[in-house]
C-alpha cells in the first residue's frame, strides 16, 4: 500500500478539523462565551435531528439565552413553551460570528502545523498560499457575499469543506478558483432555484410577507394574516402589483404544491386552507439570494427583504455591544475602586 503524498495528507488533515465535532476553537477568544457560541453554531451536524441544546449565561447584570434547536415540531413547541415561561421578557437571538472570529477561524483551519510530519518546504509554501488567498480582496468580497446570506459557522465550515475537497492534488495547493467553485455549488439549491426561476411576482410578495411575519416573531400564520401583511406592503409603497384575494390564494397553493411552503401541523385538516397555519420551507438566505438573482423582482420587494435582513443584523450588533458594556463597566468600576 503506497504512502499518501503530502497533498493527500494535508487534505485529510483539514477535512478532519472540519468534521471533528469534539473540536473547540480556543484561539477564537479567551472568553468562554465566545467558545460556547462557536460550539452551538458549529458542533451539531444535520443528523442530530432529535437534539436540542440550550446554554444560558447568567450574571447579576445581564442574562443571555443562546439556543440551537434542531428538534421535531412537538419537541420544539414544548421547548418554546418552557422558554417563554422562564424568559418571557427576553428575546432569543442567533448571533453570527464577528469578522475577527471568521478570520481567525479560517487561518486556524486552513493552515498546516509547522511541527508536523509534512516536509517543511511544503508547509511554508502551503501556508503562504493560504495567506495570499485570504488577504485577496476578491476572496474577501466572495466571503462577505456568502456570510451575508449564510452567517452561521456551520455554513462556513461546509463552504470550506467543499473548497478543500476540490483541491488540486498535483500541486497540493488551494487556489481562489476552488473557493469560487465551492460558492457556486452551494448556491445551487432546489429551493433557491424555485425562487430564482419559477416564482411569479405575486408569489415573491407572499414569501416576503411570510418572512416579515417571522421577523416580527409570529412563528405561525395563515393565509389571512399573510394577506394583511401584503396589504401593509402595498399601502406603504403604493405599488401597481395589487392582486385580488382569490388570485393570491391560487398563488399560495402553487407555492405549497412546489413545497416552498407547507402546513405547520396536521391538525385542523377540517379547516379551509385560508385558516390553516403555514410555515416557510425556504431559508432566509435562500430567499434573499433568489430575489437578488430574479429577473423581474420589484424594487419595493428588494427594499422589504433588505430591511428585514439589516434589522436582524442591527439587533445582533446592538446585543453584542450592550453585552460588552455590561461586562466591562463593572470591571472598570472595580479596578478604579
Amino acid at each position: 500500500m503506497s504512502k499518501e503524498s503530502p497533498a493527500e495528507e494535508s487534505l485529510n488533515l483539514i477535512r478532519g478539523k472540519l468534521c471533528d465535532h469534539t473540536f473547540i476553537f480556543r484561539p477564537l477568544s479567551a472568553s468562554s462565551d465566545s467558545n460556547y457560541r462557536f460550539q452551538l453554531l458549529s458542533l451539531l451536524d444535520d443528523n442530530c435531528a432529535s437534539k436540542t441544546l440550550v446554554v444560558v449565561k447568567s450574571s447579576t447584570v445581564v442574562q443571555n439565552l443562546i439556543i440551537y434547536n434542531l428538534s421535531p415540531q412537538d419537541a420544539d413547541q414544548l421547548l418554546e413553551k418552557r422558554v417563554r415561561s422562564r424568559f418571557s421578557h427576553r428575546k432569543i437571538l442567533f448571533l453570527p460570528p464577528s469578522k475577527e472570529e471568521v478570520d481567525s477561524l479560517l487561518e486556524h483551519l486552513l493552515s498546516l502545523p509547522t511541527d508536523s510530519s509534512f516536509p517543511s518546504g511544503y508547509v511554508s509554501q502551503f501556508n503562504e498560499k493560504i495567506k495570499n488567498i485570504t488577504s485577496d480582496t476578491r476572496f474577501k468580497d466572495m466571503l462577505r457575499t456568502f456570510l451575508n446570506a449564510n452567517s452561521t459557522v456551520n455554513s462556513l465550515l461546509k463552504f470550506i469543506f467543499r473548497a478543500v475537497s476540490s483541491m488540486n492534488l498535483e500541486s497540493g495547493l488551494l487556489s481562489l478558483e476552488t473557493f469560487k467553485a465551492a460558492l457556486s455549488s452551494m448556491q445551487r439549491q432546489p429551493k433557491l432555484e424555485a425562487v430564482r426561476a419559477d416564482c411569479s411576482i405575486l408569489e415573491l410578495y407572499l414569501l416576503v410577507c411570510m418572512r416579515r411575519l417571522e421577523v416580527k416573531e409570529q412563528s405561525l400564520y395563515n393565509f389571512i394574516s399573510v394577506m394583511k401583511e401584503y396589504k401593509t406592503i402595498h399601502d406603504s409603497f403604493q405599488t401597481s402589483d395589487h392582486y385580488a384575494q382569490n388570485v393570491c390564494l391560487r398563488a399560495f397553493e402553487h407555492l405549497r404544491e412546489r413545497e416552498v411552503i407547507c402546513y405547520a401541523e396536521n391538525r385542523g385538516q377540517s379547516q379551509t386552507g385560508e385558516y390553516r397555519p403555514m410555515k416557510l420551507l425556504i431559508l432566509a438566505s435562500e430567499l434573499h439570494q433568489g430575489m437578488r438573482s430574479h429577473a423581474c423582482c420589484p424594487v419595493s420587494l428588494h427594499f422589504c427583504i433588505y430591511a428585514c435582513f439589516y434589522f436582524c443584523k442591527l439587533i445582533s450588533n446592538l446585543v453584542l455591544v450592550i453585552s460588552s458594556l455590561f461586562y466591562f463597566v463593572p470591571l472598570i468600576c472595580k479596578t478604579s475602586l
